[in-house]
Order: C-alpha cells, then structure tokens, then sequence
C-alpha cells in the first residue's frame, strides 16, 4: 500500500460515525454490542463471500463444486469447534487472525513484518483497554477475571517496532494505528474493532479481489451474503448449536454467533487466498 490517505478515508469515517455512536449510547453496552455484530457481519460477510467466485475462477465443472464443498465442510468443522472446544479453538483463532491481517493488509512487506501488523490489530485492544478485553474473552474462556497489562503492553510495543520495520508503507502503519487508538479510547474496542474488519481490511480485500472476477459478481455476492445472514439468524434464534454456559444474554449470544461464524470461514477463506497469490 503507498500512503495516500484517500485509501484509508473509509476506516477514517466510520472511526468517527463510531465514536459518535458510542457517546450517543452512553451506557447502553447491550445495544453496543448488537452494533459491533451487525457491523462485523455486514463488513465480513461479503468478504468471505467473494470466495465463491475465486473458486469459480480458479475450479470449474466437477472441481468447482468439490472445492466448494470442501471449503464449507472446513467451515462447518472450525464453526462446530467454536462451541465444543472453544478456549483452543478461541486461542488459534487469535494467532491465525494476526497472521491472516499482516498477510493480507501488507503482503509484500517481510513475513516478520506483517506478522508484527497483524499482531497490533490483536494486541492493541486487549492492552489499552483490559476490562472491556475480559469481558471480551471471557464469552469465550470461563473463568477470566484479569489480564496482566504489562507483558501484553510489552508484546504490542514489539509488534509495532517489528511491523514499521521496513520504511516502505511506514507512514500508513502510524496512521492506521493511530486512528485505531483513538477509536478505542474514545469508544470501545469493540467497535475499534469493527472499524478496521469492516473499513479497512474487508474494503482492502474487495478491491483487490473484484477487479480479477467476472463482471456483475454483485447481485450474486449479495445474495451469497443474504444466505449466511439467514444462518446466522436462525442460529441466534433457534440455538441450532448451543452455546456455551458463559453464554447468559442475547447480546452475548449475538457477539458469540457473529464471531464464530467470521472464524470459521476465515480458515477455509485464508487457505484459498494463499494458494490463490
């Protein structure tokens, strides 16, 4: 990416339309968190969506519809995972999502540099703002009570250092993490959270990805869209898989669904991109 701050003005603005909604809000965290799961799900969504048509480009015939039934049973399996094991499955899915936001927001950086990057997008949250951090992990590991700041404040320090390693891009890694700390102080990192998923690394990625697919990809890719929001819906209104104990609100519920079903598709979606560079 070159440091021009039109690419960026998406994540700036909805930052700020955040922020702004997080002051109207004051207090009322339960409809916080209905927000960061409409908005996760509406910046994801199409993002994971847009595979169809990967593999439509890359497969055809009998191995078009092979890979996609692959990629959904690898999907279904990490979704399933999320709700019998999901303090291991929570913990990878940490690891594997910094990996996935280095890899795929800076790819022709060095490995060790956008493994630094994608740790930010993880760290910063969990390091500025620990209480909401518990409340965050504790949807998915029973149990937790604190976090020890310092050894993650120490680790998000290194990371920073390591992802401006090289001078190319440097000036858009100081921007981006600034207007992440801003949006996280000012409003929560939930919705810190959401700004960069949706704003910035999902806008990224259709960018990149459109151009090289079949013209009018669109009515289709909403449509694929519609289907997964179904899903999503009938999961949080039926309890087709139950959720874990810890589970205790709707809202939670919401949080739990929206981002199990994000972690789920980005294992099968990661792999393919890889194997599609």
């Amino acid at each position: 990416m070159d440091f021009k701050i039109q690419n960026y003005l998406p994540f700036v603005f909805t930052s700020l339309f955040l922020i702004v909604v997080n002051f109207i809000l004051g207090q009322n965290t339960t409809l916080k968190l209905y927000i960061f799961s409409a908005v996760v799900l509406i910046g994801g969504l199409p993002h994971g969506a847009l595979d169809f048509f990967i593999l439509k480009k890359r497969y055809s015939g009998k191995k078009f519809l092979l890979s996609l039934l692959i990629y959904l049973l690898i999907a279904l399996s990490v979704f399933v995972l999320f709700y019998t094991n999901p303090l291991i499955i929570f913990i990878l899915f940490l690891f594997y999502s910094a990996f996935h936001f280095g890899d795929s927001d800076f790819s022709n950086d060095p490995m060790i540099s956008r493994l630094g990057w994608g740790s930010i997008i993880i760290l910063l949250p969990l390091s500025l703002s620990s209480s909401e951090a518990v409340s965050f992990i504790s949807l998915f590991v029973q149990d937790v009570k604190t976090l020890n700041s310092m050894p993650l404040f120490i680790v998000t320090i290194i990371s920073f250092f390591l992802c401006i390693y090289p001078r190319k891009g440097r000036e858009s890694k100081i921007l981006l993490c600034s207007i992440y700390i801003v949006t996280i102080f000012f409003s929560n990192i939930y919705f810190a959270f959401a700004s960069y998923f949706t704003a910035m690394h999902s806008v990224h990625h259709l960018k990149s990805w459109i151009p090289k697919l079949e013209a009018k990809t669109a009515p289709l890719l909403f449509l694929i869209t519609l289907i997964v929001f179904l899903a999503v819906g009938l999961q949080l209104g039926f309890k087709i898989i139950q959720a874990p104990d810890q589970i205790i609100s709707m809202e939670q519920n919401a949080v739990y669904t929206a981002i199990t079903m994000l972690g789920a598709l980005t294992v099968p979606h990661m792999i393919l991109i890889n194997r599609s560079k």
